[in-house]
């Protein structure tokens, strides 16, 4: 999948940025289970920011799970 994004979607390995090892493994705590491998990928490479792949309307940041948990 990130070798089909990066041929794809041109400078997008600079542009998306990966949540914190810190957030990936707190989401997983509440999980109380491992994450599946491609959404633990999904989170370290685009967990803070989606680039031009982001959605106007919404926020799959890590931060945004963990607010959301936390209310």
């Amino acid at each position: 999948m990130e070798e089909f994004l990066l041929r794809v979607v041109p400078n997008l390995g600079q542009q998306w940025r990966g949540a914190t090892p810190d957030a990936i493994a707190r989401i997983e705590q509440m999980a109380g289970r491992p994450l599946p491998p491609f959404y633990r990928w999904f989170l370290s490479r685009m967990g803070q920011s989606m680039g031009r792949l982001a959605y106007p309307s919404l926020d799959f940041s890590a931060q945004r799970v963990l607010e959301r948990y936390a209310e």
